[in-house]
Formats: structure tokens, C-alpha cells, sequence
């Protein structure tokens, strides 16, 4: 899998411009590190305001499913023989977990979201481009999520904390950060119940 990332830099006199590196297996927190390392100017002057903006290629979106990895998480879900043991080892496998990776919380809010709607009915897309995620229900009509509700509860409250990579992340995006959280905070919300 190649993580790209894109830097963007933009100067007080409205001149900017951009760079980007892709590079196979790196995590986009890596491609960032190594972006500014290579285009930060060595000095700079005081009537110069460089502005760093970081977009990691794969997230158009805040919504829980307007990212590469939830559409990948979601096909492991769908293609499996026994999605509730996927579910259920991944939940408990991140409560032992001391620091969440960005790509274990996105797999949280994926898999979550997959929980919430058999045991809530949420739906995530419109009625015009349905996601996986929106007919598993009429799909497995028998398969039930509720007692695993909770663990998926817990999994989710992991992804807000200080030492989650994701959280960490779309801090940086100070536009999209709030709408993401509260995203975030309806599914648990909605997982509480």
C-alpha cells in the first residue's frame, strides 16, 4: 500500500506552492516529517510567513466512511465467513492496546460503525449510492451485534484519546477537526445506548 502525502506551502505575499512523496509502507505522518525536513527553507526571513498544510492523500471527508481505509476495512468485513469475530477480536484487541495506530482507528470507526448500524438502524450513505455498510443488515438479517455493543463502545472512546494516532491527525486539519469529532461522538453516543 503507498501513503502520498501533500505539502503545501503558502507565503504571506500569497506566492505558494507544493510538494509531494509517495513512498511504499509509510505511514503519512512519516511522508510529512520527511517533506518538511527536505523543503523548509534553512533561513528564514522576518517578512516571510510560511504556512504548513499537510493533506494525507485517501481522506476526502470527515464522515466515517469518506476514507480508502474504511472501504478496505469494510471489504474485510464483507468478505468474511464470521464478520462478528472480526469484530469482536479487533474491539478487544484494541483495548489491550496502549497507543492506537491512525490505521487501528480507522478499522474502530469502520468496524463500529458496522455494529451501529444491525443494533441501531444508522445509516451512513444516501438512498442513491448505498454503502456496504447500509445493506448488511438486509444481507444478514441474523446476525446479531448486540453483545458486542459495548466492547465497540469502549474501542471507539480509544480513537479520542490523547495517545490516538487518528485524534492526533485530524488535530492538525483545525477546519474538519470539529466536524470529525462530533461525528465520532454521535457513534458512541449511539453505541452508549
Amino acid at each position: 500500500q503507498n501513503s502520498t502525502a501533500v505539502l503545501q506551502l503558502n507565503f504571506s505575499n500569497n506566492i505558494s506552492f507544493c510538494a509531494s512523496i509517495s513512498r511504499p509502507n509509510a505511514k503519512p505522518q512519516t511522508l510529512a516529517v520527511i517533506l518538511k525536513r527536505n523543503c523548509s527553507p534553512k533561513s528564514q526571513k522576518k517578512n516571510i510567513n510560511l504556512k504548513f498544510k499537510l493533506i494525507i492523500m485517501g481522506t476526502w471527508g470527515y464522515k466515517h466512511f469518506e476514507n480508502d481505509s474504511a472501504f478496505d476495512y469494510s471489504s474485510m468485513i464483507e468478505n468474511s465467513d464470521n464478520p462478528k469475530e472480526i469484530l469482536k477480536d479487533t474491539f478487544g484487541h484494541t483495548l489491550q492496546m496502549d497507543n492506537i495506530s491512525a490505521d487501528q482507528g480507522q478499522a474502530i470507526i469502520a468496524f463500529a460503525a458496522y455494529v451501529d448500524r444491525q443494533t441501531n438502524g444508522t445509516k451512513y450513505s444516501d438512498d442513491t449510492d448505498l454503502l456496504d455498510v447500509d445493506t448488511f443488515p438486509q444481507r444478514h438479517p441474523d446476525l446479531d451485534f448486540t453483545d458486542i455493543k459495548e466492547v465497540a463502545y469502549k474501542a471507539v472512546l480509544k480513537v479520542l484519546d490523547k495517545d490516538s494516532e487518528l485524534n492526533e491527525l485530524w488535530e492538525e486539519n483545525e477546519e474538519e477537526y470539529p466536524l470529525w469529532i462530533k461525528e465520532v461522538e454521535g457513534l458512541i453516543e449511539r453505541l452508549k445506548k
